[in-house]
Formats: structure tokens, sequence, C-alpha cells
């Protein structure tokens, strides 16, 4: 496993993040997104990441309150050879606030 680069900004929107194993672990930065809404998309390179890619996420730790801060979720679309799209959401009724860790799992399964 391994641990991707921080994303350091405010905000997400410009951001890209590379990581090279198949499971390990995502920075954010600080984060203050309102209730029901969704950052900016994320570029994610790793050589692990197939078109056909079963990649599991799961926020693992997060400054705040869950719930008081905002609930965040993280979800993964546009998969491609080498590359896919991160978004990072908030599903809770109040602002997110604080910065969190996204723990990943990158698995190809053989035909």
């Amino acid at each position: 496993s391994d641990l991707a680069a921080a994303v350091a900004n405010a905000t997400i929107a410009a951001n890209a993040v590379t990581t090279q194993g198949d499971s390990g672990i995502i920075t954010t930065g600080a984060l203050t997104t309102a209730a029901d809404t969704w950052e900016a998309a994320v570029t994610w390179t790793s050589a692990k990441i197939a078109a056909t890619s079963v990649i599991l996420l799961t926020v693992n730790t997060m400054t705040g309150t869950i719930g008081t801060n905002g609930v965040a979720h993280a979800v993964v679309t546009a998969k491609t050879a080498g590359s896919c799209t991160l978004r990072i959401g908030n599903i809770g009724a109040n602002a997110l606030s604080g910065a969190f860790t996204i723990g990943y799992r990158i698995i190809n399964l053989v035909a």
C-alpha cells in the first residue's frame, strides 16, 4: 500500500492526486462544502486503475464532528486506463467543515 499525496487546497477544484499502490490513503485539505453539495472533480492518476476496476472508498477520519460538521462522502466516476475522477461531497444537512482521509482499494478482476 502507499500514502497518496495530500490535496492541500481549501477547495479541490484544480487539484489532482497520484497514487502507486492498489490500496492506501488519500488526504484532503480543509473543505467547506455546503449541505448536499459536491466539490469539483479531482483527477486521480494511478497505473493500477483500469476502466473495469472496482474501486472501494471509505472516509476514515474527519476533523470536527460528523453530522454537526457535515457528512463527507467519496465516489469514483469516469474510469479509464490509468485514471479516474474522484468526487468528494457532503451528504449531510449541515455544511462540511474540516479535512478527512479516504481509504481506497483498487481491485482488478481477472476474466
